[in-house]
């Protein structure tokens, strides 16, 4: 299905979501952060747990969102190896 699109367009597209959920969850985070605020200053009981409750969903997306970066730093890095081992292997010299 995919097999006309390389891996670098891949990698690109890949970069492209992962920005753009970061920019997401930042903006989840700070609305969170500004709902819940908000609602400890209203003094009313229920209104701060809803606020709480949809704090906790937007923390979930946003540690998802981490977890998916922290993966990507660990494909990179691998990627990092092969490409430094196979630069290494080409350069050093056979044994007879």
């Amino acid at each position: 299905m995919f097999k006309h699109i390389n891996k670098k367009k891949w990698l690109i597209v890949v970069g492209i979501i992962l920005a753009v959920l970061n920019g997401l969850a930042l903006y989840i985070i700070n609305a969170n952060i500004a709902n819940t605020l908000a609602a400890s200053e209203m003094q009313d009981p229920a209104v701060e747990l809803a606020a709480q409750q949809n704090g906790f969903l937007g923390m979930i997306f946003a540690a998802v969102v981490i977890t998916l970066d922290i993966i990507g730093v660990m494909f990179l890095l691998y990627l990092l190896y092969k490409f430094i081992t196979k630069i290494l292997n080409k350069s050093l010299p056979k044994r007879p």
